[in-house]
């Protein structure tokens, strides 16, 4: 119900019942206030029923509901009306072609005429608002309309006038039929044994947040550059996404959520889909419908909430339906993969698909384009640090920040934990050169320090690196800080090959995490090449 819907409904109310309209005039003046959008929510996601009824004054006493809604009753009269030509009394016109052809135009036009008149009519929403607000219902309201939920019986009462009822589906489980039926009757539940799916990989994509609808356009450029990776990697990929984003993709067909994610079998012929967002409806009106059918008010702030529980088996059930689209029961034979692009835990999979095979991966591992900026601008630090050491440059701060176009504050910003760029760049350039050249184990030219940095505290840290990584980071830090140049050689050279490759690690978790493997090859691939000297 809008602003328009309400005036018009006021205004005749005010002519024909003026009387009872005194008595909602409290109320009438707080919807007023929004759907004129006076009153503004306190999140994007507008007014759910609790707090429209805070708003709301007590239901006034003794109001007549039945009498209002015979005064707000919308004249249909002009459906009676219609006009038409009788034929049927006059032989000659009854044999004519053209009569009976005029009579059908003037029927067919005014019935036109009348469909746009009841087209134009205002939403019948008053007895529907009191008996909500009396409490058979539920509110939401967000961009100055108002929707007013309540039971539809249409469904049950149909249900109840049968001697029985078979409900066929996948993921609908007996509670959330309870519910939408309004009983409390047990329910038989009548079950397959469940199938391998030995052949299902289930790859959950993280790093790109929820995907909702709306979102931003780097987020729009990192997702479409996914999109592209895993269509060269399964050129048969089926996509899924929202429907208003599928419907404007360019170069490639997709589908969106709950229109085609159930119930279909087009891809049936499918290697691998990706679906990308969290397949969940608009959480106000699923508290709205909750509420109706359960009669209790809805606290989404509450997370371990009855509520809540019906929304998660709602979001898996979709989740479920999508991954069987591939129909991998019925392709046992074939090796399937679904690729899950959102963060959500996917770990009850398991139990709802026997022997599915489940992986975790970071966009930006399987899409360097797909991960966030600070993944992105590692990675062209890498990319920037591997040119210039395959090239012999020398390795500044300003040559890395002009390759990778970036600004030198961000080359700072990755090796301020390193006590700055010149201990950064220190620490890499040693850490090079002793992995280009053979380890030297005789220790007798090392004082009692160096020996223990070699033989006791480098180890330590590579060990306790995976717990404690920020410590061991200051740990090494500290070290390079403490010794010289010429000391800092001496001790890297007697360290084994596997000691150095580890503390170039450490050294390149100042680059996000998720560049780790490509920061360690790009690197480890060019050190075939002489080292560059500090």
């Amino acid at each position: 119900m809008n602003l328009g819907d309400f005036e018009t409904t006021v205004g005749k109310l005010l002519l024909l019942e003026p009387n009872l309209l005194s008595q909602l005039q409290p109320a009438l003046k707080v919807l007023h206030q929004l759907l004129t959008q006076q009153i503004k929510p306190n999140d994007r996601y507008g007014f759910d029923d609790a707090s429209i009824r805070a708003l709301l004054p007590p239901f006034p006493t003794g109001l007549d509901i039945e009498a209002i809604r015979q005064a707000s009753e919308p004249d249909l009269t002009f459906l009676e009306d219609l006009d038409s030509i009788d034929i049927t009394q006059d032989k000659q016109l009854k044999k004519s072609s053209a009569a009976r052809y005029a009579a059908k135009k003037v029927v067919k036009d005014s019935a036109r005429t009348a469909g746009r008149e009841f087209l134009d009519l205002p939403n019948y929403w008053l007895p529907d608002f009191l008996e909500a607000w009396k409490g058979d219902g539920s509110f939401q309201s967000q961009w100055g309309v108002l929707s007013i939920y309540r039971r539809n019986p249409k469904h049950t009462e149909l249900a109840n006038s049968a001697q029985f009822n078979i409900y066929l589906d996948a993921t609908f489980k007996s509670q959330q039929l309870k519910l939408k039926l309004g009983i409390n009757d047990p329910v038989l539940v009548i079950e397959q044994q469940r199938p391998d799916y030995g052949n299902l990989k289930v790859i959950n994509v993280t790093g790109l947040g929820k995907l909702p609808k709306n979102r931003s356009l780097p987020l729009t450029s990192r997702v479409n550059a996914l999109k592209e990776t895993l269509k060269k990697l399964c050129p048969t990929l089926g996509i899924i996404d929202w429907k208003q984003i599928a419907t404007q993709a360019e170069g490639r067909t997709e589908y969106g959520h709950f229109v085609d994610g159930r119930g279909v079998n087009r891809f049936s012929e499918c290697d691998a889909i990706a679906s990308f967002g969290i397949p969940y409806q608009n959480i106000g009106v699923l508290a709205a419908q909750y509420q109706v059918m359960t009669g209790e008010p809805v606290n989404l702030e509450d997370k371990n909430s009855a509520f809540q529980k019906y929304l998660t088996d709602l979001i898996r059930a979709e989740i479920i339906q999508e991954i069987g689209r591939l129909r991998a029961h019925r392709r046992s034979n074939v090796e399937l993969t679904f690729y899950f692009c959102a963060d959500y835990d996917l770990g009850f999979l398991d139990r709802e698909l026997p022997g599915v095979k489940l992986e975790s991966v970071d966009a930006f591992q399987l899409c360097p384009e797909a991960g966030n900026a600070s993944e992105q601008t590692g990675h062209a630090i890498v990319n920037a640090l591997t040119q210039l050491w395959q090239s012999k440059q020398k390795i500044t701060q300003p040559a890395i920040a002009n390759i990778a176009e970036i600004s030198q504050a961000w080359v700072s910003r990755f090796t301020q934990r390193w006590g700055g760029w010149q201990h950064f760049k220190k620490l890499l350039l040693l850490l090079l050169d002793s992995l280009n050249s053979g380890s030297n184990k005789n220790l007798a030219d090392l004082d009692d320090d160096e020996k223990w940095l070699v033989r006791t505290y480098f180890p330590m840290l590579i060990a306790e690196s995976e717990s404690s990584l920020p410590t061991v980071q200051e740990g090494v830090a500290e070290v390079a800080q403490v010794f010289d140049t010429r000391a800092m050689r001496r001790v890297l050279h007697r360290c084994s090959p596997a000691v150095r490759a580890s503390l170039l690690m450490i050294l390149l978790s100042c680059l996000p995490t998720e560049v780790y493997s490509i920061s360690v090859s790009s690197i480890s691939g060019s050190l075939a090449e002489p080292a560059l000297s500090p």
